[in-house]
């Protein structure tokens, strides 16, 4: 019986991070994208709506790596620097999508101006290179009209001199990620708590 409640917990628990991580949600329907990129027009321009808009369009109801390149502006007028000004928007914006599981998979300062650039005007110096992981296309529309956005989102365009960033699909994770990990740090951990009951 004791065997029996350690994979029943084990399966229970993977159940619950399965919902949290890879979730259940729908694709975003034609109006649903509208919807959001009308809301975003009360801050944002037309331009920069315009591939939000293609994006979300495009919605395969999957996860999504955000791929994010940010030169910081060395000092601010305040005296601050870009990097504790950025500061403020990261904290907080980080732990608001986290409860989305999204969630950054890697960050690099850069050690270097570009060893290889062309094709690209003023691309040859970066600060930080930041990888983020969304659980889908939803929850970032979801995220951009978060309001609690509007408030710290000054703060990135104060300290941030010139960023780009693009969207790809997973195709391939060293390790499998956190979805291949779980189950398999479960599996051995009732394993091993069998093991130890005889």
């Amino acid at each position: 019986m004791a065997h029996l409640l350690i994979w029943l917990a084990a399966a229970l628990t993977y159940a619950a991070f399965y919902g949290w991580y890879v979730g259940f949600k729908r694709r975003l329907r034609t109006d649903e994208v509208e919807a959001c990129c009308r809301q975003l027009e009360s801050t944002w321009s037309v331009e920069r709506i315009a591939p939000i808009r293609a994006f979300l369009s495009g919605d395969t109801g999957g996860d999504f790596y955000m791929a994010n390149f940010v030169k910081l502006r060395e000092r601010m007028a305040s005296g601050e620097s870009g990097r504790e000004v950025m500061q403020r928007y990261q904290k907080p914006f980080l732990k608001s999508i986290l409860k989305r599981a999204c969630h950054p998979i890697a960050v690099g300062i850069a050690a270097s101006s570009a060893v290889e650039c062309w094709g690209i005007d003023n691309g040859e110096a970066w600060t930080v290179a930041a990888f983020v992981r969304y659980r889908s296309r939803r929850d970032l529309a979801e995220i951009l009209l978060m309001p609690s956005l509007y408030d710290i989102h000054l703060h990135k365009e104060a300290a941030v001199e010139k960023t780009i960033a693009f969207a790809g699909d997973p195709a391939f994770i060293v390790g499998g990620g956190p979805k291949l990990m779980v189950p398999l740090l479960l599996v051995a951990a009732a394993s091993l708590a069998s093991l130890l009951l005889g």
